[in-house]
């Protein structure tokens, strides 16, 4: 019987990079001898690993390897720079192209024998998440924030949506959600009541069915 092969794909940002990271290492100690793999895109593949050859060159570092996905931007994009435009086009290049490429680790881990067997995917990689349901692999969303915020958010989107953003404009009035201690609507992430551009809140809402089909680890 093959051995369990753990995919850890994370988002470039530094603050995903570490976390997955960690949650790489943690998976190795747990389970000797499973094969543990972490996939982030090029741009941070190559902050990695400043010396490698080629940007898509696979890494062996003791029991974790490291092979990149492209997301279209291989030099890299910081989306606290770019303008609300610019995010968008980095969004759609970012799940049109990581889709296609993430695909093409998996085949590419395949062919040498080492197929997947579990993604584990963080916030913001909801494509990845799919693309693992599509292939019938098992997934696992990573959620790097507190496990509160996770509840914040399912909450949010399972029948809490139109009670804050009803109150948007009033920063003290109280929500209470099952299970958590009452929050006032500026104790809540702003994009929620951001009614111009429901842009971030879309990308949520991609992830939410996935959540609800999917396990789900946290740090907290």
């Amino acid at each position: 019987m093959a051995p369990q092969h753990f995919l850890v794909v994370a988002f470039p940002g530094q603050g995903h990079i570490n976390p997955a990271r960690a949650l790489a290492e943690r998976l190795a100690r747990a389970a000797p001898g499973a094969r543990v793999t972490l996939s982030a895109a090029v741009s941070a593949h190559r902050r990695m690993f400043p010396s490698i050859a080629s940007p898509d060159d696979e890494v062996h570092d003791g029991v974790i390897s490291y092979i990149p996905y492209s997301e279209g931007y291989d030099h890299g994009f910081s989306l606290l720079a770019g303008d609300g435009d610019e995010v968008q086009r980095y969004a759609e290049v970012f799940g049109r192209v990581g889709r296609v490429t993430f695909s093409a680790v998996l085949d590419r881990l395949a062919a040498r024998g080492r197929p997947v067997t579990c993604v584990l995917y963080a916030m913001l990689m909801w494509w990845a998440a799919e693309v693992a349901r599509e292939r019938g692999v098992p997934r696992a969303l990573y959620w790097i924030r507190p496990a509160t915020m996770l509840a914040v958010y399912y909450h949010y989107f399972h029948g809490y949506e139109r009670l804050v953003t009803e109150h948007a404009a009033e920063p003290g009035f109280t929500v209470s959600m099952p299970g958590l201690p009452p929050m006032v609507i500026r104790d809540l992430p702003s994009f929620f009541t951001n009614l111009t551009d429901g842009r971030i809140v879309a990308t949520f809402g991609d992830i939410r069915s996935l959540i609800s089909s999917s396990l789900v680890t946290t740090e907290s």
